[in-house]
C-alpha cells in the first residue's frame, strides 16, 4: 500500500480496541505529521508519528505486527495504539 493509500485507510479509523482488548482507542485523527488519539478513560490527547507508524506498517503487512515489533519503530510509550491501529487497517 502507498503512503497515500495508508493515509485514505488510515482516515477511516475512528476507535480501535488493542490487541488484547483491555484498553480502547478512540478519537483517531490524522493531524499533519502525527495521528493522534485518547485512550478510554482519559482526556489527554497522544500522538504517534505517522512516518513511524507507516514503516512499521510496511516492514509488518501483511502480519500483523505486536508490541515487541513495534518498540523497533515507534517512539514514546505509544506502542499498543500504535498496533491496534495498524490492526484495524490490515484487519488482523
Amino acid at each position: 500500500m502507498t503512503k497515500e493509500q495508508f493515509k485514505q485507510e488510515l482516515s477511516k479509523i475512528k476507535e480501535a480496541p488493542s490487541i488484547t482488548g483491555r484498553a480502547y482507542y478512540h478519537s483517531i485523527v490524522l493531524n499533519g505529521k502525527y495521528v493522534n488519539f485518547i485512550r478510554k478513560g482519559k482526556f489527554e490527547v497522544e500522538k504517534i508519528n505517522f512516518e513511524e507508524l507507516y514503516q512499521l506498517y510496511s516492514d509488518s503487512a501483511p502480519s500483523c505486527p505486536n508490541t515487541n515489533n513495534a518498540r523497533d519503530y515507534i517512539t514514546g510509550r505509544v506502542y499498543s495504539p500504535a498496533v491496534a491501529i495498524l490492526a484495524k487497517i490490515i484487519g488482523c
